[in-house]
């Protein structure tokens, strides 16, 4: 059996392990754990003997893991971060996971109660991408317009882009903020790999995707503003043609100045042109 197989089995078998698994290396074939900022690799060997979180915590911080006929032993360990019903959210890095290990059991589990077509009835990771992208630009917006960073751990995310995390204020600009905000997105993106039945993205549709992304972002931060009302032109008056019967001095005046007026206009564009 291979590497991906069991870690998928162990995964989905171990609810406890899914908050610390960062990925597979897939040049060595090791599982990347992380915790309170540590990150180790692990074997898969290594990983299926542990059986607990607190085995977990354990190996992190001592490089080592409690098998289970010595796990009473007094152990020297970091008190193990209390899980807040937030944290026990599925985040953006489950879907990372199960994506990198090709679990698309796993993604399905994940999307049914919030990208299901209606019409079929399955999975539909289009809709889960327009819902994510949707939320992502709401939360990039927001961390700009409060003036706090945003967060690149994808674990304070729940699975459709909304952050629980813990603010953090910082000088990042809005452009890197807005470019950052990016990979929450493209986490589905490359999930649609797992369902070419519906969608085939390639690196090009990221990029183009990345740049129609920052638009709206941009276009969300500084909307239009909304176009005068046009203006209907009041109807030329109409001159009545001067004959040199019934011109007055008025009416010989009054045809002066627009003569005059005219060739100004004239002398104007000749300007403009030279």
């Amino acid at each position: 059996m291979d590497i991906k197989t069991r870690l998928v089995n162990y995964y989905n078998s171990n609810p406890f392990i899914q908050k610390y698994i960062k990925g597979l290396n897939q040049s060595t074939g090791e599982i990347v754990l992380s915790y309170n900022g540590f990150t180790k690799n692990i074997s898969i060997d290594e990983l299926e003997n542990i059986i607990d979180e607190t085995a977990v915590i354990s190996f992190l911080n001592n490089n080592t893991f409690l098998r289970e006929e010595v796990k009473e032993e007094p152990i020297s360990m970091v008190e193990p971060k209390v899980i807040s019903s937030e944290s026990d959210k599925e985040t953006l890095n489950d879907i990372k996971i199960l994506t990198e290990i090709k679990s698309k059991a796993g993604l399905d589990n994940l999307l049914k109660d919030f990208a299901v077509n209606e019409s079929t009835g399955l999975i539909d990771i289009n809709k889960a991408i327009d819902i994510v992208e949707k939320n992502t630009i709401d939360e990039v917006v927001k961390s700009i317009k409060e003036h706090y960073d945003f967060d690149l751990d994808l674990q304070n995310y729940d699975k459709t882009g909304k952050y629980i995390g813990n603010v953090n204020f910082s000088n990042a600009s809005d452009d890197e903020k807005i470019a950052s905000s990016f990979n929450n997105l493209k986490v589905y993106l490359e999930a649609a790999s797992m369902y070419p039945d519906q969608v085939q993205i390639t690196e090009e549709d990221i990029n183009r995707k990345m740049k129609e992304y920052i638009d709206k972002v941009k276009v969300v931060l500084n909307p239009t503003k909304e176009e005068p009302k046009k203006v209907i032109p009041l109807a030329e008056d109409k001159i009545a043609p001067i004959t040199s019967q019934n011109a007055g001095f008025a009416d010989i005046f009054v045809l002066s100045i627009i003569v005059v007026v005219y060739a100004i206009i004239i002398v104007n564009l000749i300007l403009k042109l030279v």
